[in-house]
């Protein structure tokens, strides 16, 4: 998913037209805008940034309540103190488990940006995780939700921040259930009819 094309799609469902005439000029293969009008067009500057804000506190919100991002690492302690950083370099929501170099799990203090375990040695650091904020030319692969969902998303915490809170909470619904009919197994529930003699 490349955040400019949901950031186009946002702009094409709240009208924003000179926002996104300006995303059409932006060129692939140089990775610029060849629009000069936003050089002195301060207001399309900003709105374009809002718009990037929004996806991604979208992008967040999908990471740490619909998708859980899961990841693992291997990591050597001397003292039974391993800090986030050694982790990973996106942000850590949790850390869900540690294991020694045997499978075994270790028991762990979580003390939100360091972790304690009573073992030094390689462990294994079973965790969940945000992606770091994105640009608008960056794209998002560890996530698999269509560009125009995640519109709905950006279009609703666009119309929130902007004050028009009827529009957003229509996006917010939006956004929500396409999200939730994607989420949701699609396999029905069936129970054989019984037969009573």
């Amino acid at each position: 998913m490349k955040v400019i094309n949901v950031i186009k799609d946002t702009c094409t469902y709240l009208q924003l037209e000179n926002e996104l005439e300006y995303l059409n000029t932006y060129d692939e293969e140089t990775k610029t805008f060849n629009g000069e009008s936003v050089v002195n067009n301060t207001s399309l500057v900003k709105n374009l940034n809002l718009l990037v804000k929004c996806f991604n506190l979208v992008l967040n919100t999908v990471c740490s309540e619909y998708v859980k991002l899961k990841d693992s690492v291997w990591v050597h302690t001397t003292t039974g103190k391993i800090s986030y950083d050694e982790i990973s370099s996106n942000e850590i929501v949790s850390v869900i488990s540690c294991e020694n170099e045997s499978g075994k799990k270790i028991q762990f203090a979580d003390f939100g940006g360091e972790i304690v375990i009573n073992q030094t040695g390689k462990i294994k650091v079973n965790y969940t995780y945000m992606l770091n904020d994105l640009e608008i030319t960056d794209e998002v692969n560890v996530v698999t939700i269509p560009e125009k969902t995640f519109a709905y998303g950006v279009a609703s915490e666009y119309l929130y921040i902007t004050k028009l809170f009827d529009d957003a909470s229509v996006w917010d619904t939006r956004f929500k259930n396409s999200l939730l009919n994607l989420l949701s197994t699609k396999k029905q529930l069936y129970i054989k009819p019984r037969r009573w003699f």
